[in-house]
């Protein structure tokens, strides 16, 4: 859910759309569990979702948006390998507003690591971990 944060804040940031007109919310996910260890910790599984972000009342010209958005994605989720491409849906509300939904695919590893400043019960946990992978 990192990258769908990631991307809104950018999408409020680079386009002064207002907060109040922006929800973005996960569909669809899916948690594969993997267990690997990666020497420095356990990814425990990926999570696939779409990540779908609802603008209302937008005057952003919406071709910028788009190209904003695919902008985002190139430079800041580089493997998107098998991932769909994003979907667009429109309606017009006026002659100066619109209503924009955007569906993007995401897929997040989630991982584990030691924290060095764990307690011990923190720690027996992740070693419990890493030991049965």
């Amino acid at each position: 859910m990192r990258k769908l944060q990631a991307l809104v804040r950018h999408i409020l940031t680079e386009t002064g759309i207002s907060r109040e007109n922006v929800a973005a919310f996960l569909d669809q996910g899916a948690v594969m569990l993997t267990g690997r260890n990666l020497g420095h910790g356990v990814e425990v599984c990926v999570l696939k979702y779409d990540g779908v972000i609802d603008i209302e009342r937008s005057d952003y010209d919406g071709i910028a948006l788009l190209a904003l958005v695919s902008g985002w994605l190139q430079s800041h989720d580089p493997d998107r390998d098998g991932l769909e491409d994003p979907e667009v849906n429109a309606a017009v509300n006026d002659l100066s507003t619109t209503d924009v939904q955007i569906a993007v695919e995401f897929q997040e590893r989630i991982e584990i690591v030691p924290d060095t400043f764990a307690t011990q019960e923190n720690f027996r946990i992740m070693r419990k971990a890493l030991d049965e992978v």
